[in-house]
């Protein structure tokens, strides 16, 4: 019975990274390419160096967890406990952004739409790398 959820197991973390690897590069994309319409369109001061370093770093980080998502189970297990607690880290640094009116009102709502997606996918992944 173990080595039949084994390949389910492996399977769903393997999803699971290649789900966070797109989203990351949805997000990062933009942020790299034209950190100027990101921060208009958020409604942020923020500098556009900034946000053009968020953005390289999760396409970076999109990289390599698409890479690390064909690995072998033994290194998708720990990639996902660290990237669901990345998640959820992430979610809450952005409601804290939130809160302390960092974004326009659109750019709030687009936020926290990111916001709870990364966080249902990191619920997922401390669940999947639990098992």
């Amino acid at each position: 019975m173990t080595s039949t959820l084994a390949p389910d197991a492996t399977a769903r973390r393997r999803t699971l990274l290649r789900a966070d690897a797109a989203l990351c590069a949805a997000l990062g994309l933009p942020a790299a390419i034209a950190p100027a319409a990101v921060a208009d369109l958020l409604g942020t001061g923020a500098s556009t160096t900034l946000l053009r370093v968020v953005g390289v770093a999760l396409v970076l980080y999109a990289v390599d967890l698409a890479v690390v998502s064909r690995l072998a189970d033994r290194w998708q297990r720990p990639v996902v406990l660290v990237a669901g607690v990345g998640s959820l880290a992430w979610t809450a640094g952005t409601v804290a952004l939130v809160v302390a009116g960092a974004f326009s009102t659109t750019g709030a709502v687009l936020a926290l739409v990111a916001g709870v997606l990364t966080a249902e996918l990191g619920v997922l992944q401390l669940r999947s790398a639990s098992r």
